[in-house]
């Protein structure tokens, strides 16, 4: 059985009428449900793989928050997982605050380049092994297709490597530019891995979109919780 896409699945922003209602005369308006989204691993997976999947979620973005506080706070002052903060910093640079008051220009960089190569190397991962098809049962490891396993292996590797050197020495500054390297492109690979998931309103490397969409939440309930209710015949007004 084929893992249904986005194409195959029924369109969601859609209130489909009941049954009942067949002709054009008793049809009732589709309503729109704000802010409602599917999760496309629900089509194929058990629940509780899905609960597993979800906690698994939740340690990948714990890990992504120690290792963003071993980079800032020993590791000169900058990020190798959120990028719009390293974005905000490159330009306290170009407006030339320099060390010891603002951020290595070096620094920012290396960790905005080896992001963007992690997420390249993502795709090429996913691609290589059918990202762009759709995923038969048989197909799935555990709680998700083999290459989002294969692509955060390779994240692993490189996060084991930085945390080994980062315990055994104090680096230079070339090994500390390698090591944000290694970090944000461990990260690149994790975003683009987790992001072929389809999660809705989940990101492993950044809380932005998560935080919205809690936020953003209480303002759907009344949309989402009315259920809408056909006018009697009797009662309609022509």
């Amino acid at each position: 059985m084929a893992l249904q896409t986005a194409g195959s699945v029924p369109d969601s922003n859609r209130w489909v009428p009941p049954s009942g209602s067949t002709s054009a005369a008793g049809a009732v308006p589709a309503i729109p449900a704000i802010g409602r989204h599917v999760d496309l691993a629900s089509a194929h997976a058990r629940p509780a793989l899905l609960a597993v999947r979800d906690w698994l979620l939740v340690a990948l973005a714990f890990s992504s928050g120690i290792y963003e506080a071993i980079c800032y706070l020993s590791i000169g002052k900058l990020f190798t997982a959120f990028q719009t903060g390293n974005l905000v910093l490159l330009g306290v640079v170009a407006g030339g605050t320099r060390p010891p008051f603002g951020p290595n220009p070096v620094s920012v960089v290396v960790s905005l380049v080896a992001f963007a190569v992690g997420a390249w190397l993502a795709m090429r991962i996913l691609k290589a092994f059918n990202g762009d098809e759709e995923v038969d049962d048989d197909d799935v490891f555990q709680v998700w297709p083999r290459r989002v396993t294969i692509a955060l292996g390779v994240a692993l590797a490189l996060q084991v490597g930085f945390l080994a050197v980062w315990m055994a020495t104090s680096p230079s500054n070339k090994v500390t530019y390698i090591l944000l390297g290694m970090n944000a492109l461990a990260m690149g690979l994790q975003m683009n891995a987790i992001r072929s998931l389809h999660v809705p309103a989940i990101s492993t490397t950044a809380a932005t979109a998560t935080f919205i969409s809690l936020a953003s939440g209480p303002a759907t309930w009344p949309h989402n919780s009315a259920t809408p209710t056909p006018t009697p015949r009797s009662c309609r007004r022509w």
